[in-house]
């Protein structure tokens, strides 16, 4: 019995021993947490942060400068870490490879090739965590456009309270007065044409969706710019991707889907509302009728004042009566989603979605 029970235990042991070798994690996995201010199509860097945990998944963080109210987190499964390269089980947009040096990750694009060109060495996550990476938060107080494009890589900030500026890597920054914005006849897009004694700078805005050429990031607005100093014989093209700042996240076209939690009816064409910050102004449809009016912000409430409406007739123009007396003359407080947007006051709730 003795020498049964013996090797019973010797059994029992050396299965221990198997399972505590299957269990054990492959020793190339680069545990730990890797930081870096990386580049951001259209903010002055995204501050991002990778951890990775021995049970083969990994902690995401991400926070645009500039750009987010709060940072981003995900988290997943590591698909693989063969030789030296790591890469993310993740699908969309966003960091998927790395290649696995000493203390650090090399950010691979979205082909998997190393990154090229004058931004490349921005392209590193180390293990060491920068100088005052806690501290970095958001810049307070812009409100307007904002741009970037690559090959070069160029930047291009609209201040909406009085100027736009063109940064391109290599070239003097060019800075002008902010002209009024022309709408194009058959197009969704804004142009905004500035002359000064530099020289001319023309901006076009489209409402056209965008991909950063680098990132891989998705952007709403695809940007044309053409620039010509008065040095110049020929005006320098560049295009790229943007996305509009602060509260002007609200310059799009939002179209009804409830109030107070009712469905509005699919059967007929909802009404719009379409906000234009820099002129205080709103246009839409109302179920029947074009309406617009003015627009006044304070802080994170907004009012409709002075509203005009054609005057079509149709079987719905009671329900239109209905919505423009929701919003003639009252003040909501405003919360943007990220395709949504919600207007509530005390008395009432309006559900919208941004147009595609």
């Amino acid at each position: 019995m003795k020498k049964h029970s013996s090797i019973s235990i010797l059994l029992f042991l050396l299965g221990l021993g198997i399972c505590f070798s299957c269990a054990k994690p492959d020793s190339s996995l680069p545990t730990g947490t890797y930081y870096g201010i990386l580049p951001c199509a259209d903010c002055p860097g995204l501050k991002y942060s990778l951890e990775i945990f021995q049970d083969s998944t990994y902690s995401e963080t991400m926070f645009y400068l500039e750009r987010s109210e709060q940072e981003v987190r995900s988290q997943g499964k590591i698909k693989s870490w063969t030789g030296d390269r790591l890469v993310l089980n993740k699908e969309g947009g966003g960091f998927h490879s790395f290649v696995i040096h000493k203390d650090s990750l090399q950010v691979l694009d979205q082909n998997g090739a190393a990154i090229e060109g004058d931004l490349a060495a921005l392209y590193w996550l180390t293990a060491k965590k920068p100088e005052n990476f806690d501290e970095i938060h958001k810049e307070k107080g812009f409100i307007g456009f904002k741009a970037t494009g690559n090959e070069p890589f160029w930047s291009l900030k609209m201040d909406f309270s009085g100027k736009m500026v063109l940064d391109v890597l290599g070239e003097e920054e060019f800075s002008v007065p902010l002209p009024k914005p022309v709408k194009p006849q058959d197009i969704q897009a804004e142009h905004y044409n500035a002359q000064t004694e530099k020289g001319q700078l023309q901006v076009t805005i489209f409402k056209q969706k965008c991909q950063d050429s680098m990132s891989g990031m998705d952007f709403d607005y695809k940007v044309s710019v053409r620039v010509k100093t008065n040095e110049e014989a020929e005006y320098r093209e560049y295009s790229g991707c943007g996305s509009y700042q602060g509260d002007y996240r609200l310059n799009d076209i939002w179209v009804l889907e409830s109030v107070n939690g009712l469905a509005v009816s699919k059967e007929f064409k909802a009404p719009n509302i379409e906000f234009n910050l820099q002129r205080n102004q709103f246009f839409g449809f109302g179920g029947c009728n074009r309406i617009n009016g003015n627009l006044s912000m304070a802080g994170q409430v907004l009012t409709f004042k002075d509203l005009v409406t054609t005057n079509n007739s149709c079987e719905r123009l009671s329900e239109e009566q209905q919505f423009l007396q929701l919003i003639e003359g009252k003040s909501f407080r405003f919360a943007i989603q990220p395709r949504g947007l919600r207007l509530y006051n005390t008395d009432d709730s309006l559900e919208f979605r941004k147009v595609d």
